[in-house]
């Protein structure tokens, strides 16, 4: 699967959205280890047992809206 995952955007790196593709990686490939950590701290306490033990408890639809907002807030 993570084959897949990888050949899907190395073509889409090449191909004719390229720029698009790239601009919408761009941070990502930028994000700092301490970024990773803290979303990934964050994460870990929102959904792990330790923390509000919501996994199980939430829609995996929020699951990744939460994920995707933290990376947002993370990146821009």
């Amino acid at each position: 699967m993570a084959a897949a995952y990888a050949t899907t955007v190395l073509r889409l790196a090449t191909g004719r959205h390229a720029r698009v593709t790239t601009a919408a990686l761009a941070p990502a490939g930028r994000m700092t280890l301490i970024n990773y950590l803290a979303q990934s701290l964050v994460g870990a306490l929102l959904f792990a047992g330790y923390g509000t033990a919501f996994v199980g408890r939430v829609a995996p639809v929020w699951v990744a809206v939460t994920t995707l907002t933290l990376f947002v807030l993370r990146t821009t």
